[in-house]
């Protein structure tokens, strides 16, 4: 069964500026089946090169204004005619021209009086040699295609996974689920204003909502004890860190990669003061410092068994300026004044999304 390329004749550019040279090479090109185009210069060919589908080009090299050689250079600099197979055609007969012809990029170099067999021959072997170039692109294009759409599918799954996670998260901690999702818009917002990459904006905006999945493995006596935690309790409570670093690690899912990085290190101090393993500075992952910074700003907005709520002026004032709650040096500096500046997004966020 013939192919669609072999149906189609291939599409021949012929450019010359003489006029009985173009006509006689027209009628032995389209002698063997091929469909011909004319330029009479080089700019005319370019042009035509850029608008219409081509599969050879024959070319001659002395003509007014643009001398073949630069043709040849152009059309390798385009993305489009990068591969278009050259012939190019000449009465120079030495071997400096056919140097440079090649060295400006055409496939074949044939002096006049051309051999109208050994043409054939050439533009046969040429065209051969396009038409499995033009189908090898097409079997990548279609490859490509397919790892778009296996990619396109991982995310789905991806995305489904941290879902389920997230509620199975949000009914443990707050079955409402308010909290996790301000935490998604929390980070969003801050990594947007630290000047982090879309893509890791994307990415905390899910990976933060996991900060406290860990809380699936602390006991309901301590995780609903409605007054302050004693020592071997609140002990036990900080194990939710690891726990939740367990659960997500070793996972290829950038997602829940840094989730796992999250759940282990949120409650992590810039001055090193905080938990499970007393990190210092840049030693935290960046992610887990800009949670760190939300769910702080959350949790004093937020009623818990323990505590009454602080409103947006007092949440703020602990994190900015510190109290016995929180203090500045416990955050990242940069992150400090990226939560500074947008201060009232934190605000908005809370009252738009309540428990």
């Amino acid at each position: 069964m013939q192919t669609e390329e072999e149906i189609t004749p291939p599409r021949v550019l012929i450019v010359d500026d003489q006029p009985l040279t173009r006509e006689l090479m027209t009628l032995v090109v389209q002698a063997q089946g091929y469909k011909t185009l004319i330029a009479t210069n080089g700019a005319e060919a370019l042009a035509i090169a850029a608008k219409r589908s081509l599969d050879l080009v024959i070319l001659d090299v002395v003509m007014p204004g643009m001398d073949g050689f630069e043709v040849t250079r152009r059309l390798r600099a385009e993305e489009r005619t990068r591969i278009l197979p050259i012939v190019i055609v000449s009465a120079l007969d030495d071997k400096e021209s056919r140097i440079k012809g090649l060295a400006a990029g055409a496939d074949d170099f044939l002096t006049r009086p051309v051999d109208r067999l050994e043409l054939k021959i050439r533009l046969q072997n040429l065209l051969r040699m396009k038409r499995f170039q033009d189908q090898l692109a097409g079997q990548n294009a279609v490859l490509e295609r397919k790892v778009e759409l296996r990619t396109e599918e991982l995310e789905r799954s991806n995305r489904e996974t941290i879902h389920t996670l997230i509620r199975a998260a949000a009914h443990r901690d707050d079955e409402s689920g308010a909290h996790v999702k301000r935490m998604g818009l929390y980070s969003t917002l801050l990594s947007q204003r630290v000047g982090l990459d879309a893509q890791f904006c994307v990415t905390i905006g899910f990976a933060s909502q996991l900060h406290d999945i860990g809380k699936i493995g602390i006991p309901d006596r301590i995780l609903e004890k409605p007054e302050a935690l004693g020592d071997e309790e609140w002990e036990i409570m900080k194990t939710h860190t690891e726990i939740g670093g367990r659960m997500l690690a070793l996972n290829s899912s950038p997602y829940l990669a840094m989730a796992a990085d999250i759940a282990r290190a949120h409650h992590e101090h810039w001055d090193g003061s905080g938990y499970p393993r007393g990190l210092k500075g840049d030693a935290i992952p960046v992610s887990a410092r800009i949670t760190q910074l939300c769910d702080t700003y959350d949790t004093l907005r937020s009623r818990r068994p323990y505590k009454p709520p602080l409103d947006h002026s007092a949440a703020s004032a602990s994190i900015l300026m510190g109290d016995s709650k929180s203090k500045p040096t416990h955050f990242d500096p940069a992150i400090l004044a990226a939560f500074r500046s947008g201060v009232a997004d934190f605000r908005d966020i809370f009252e738009t999304i309540r428990d």
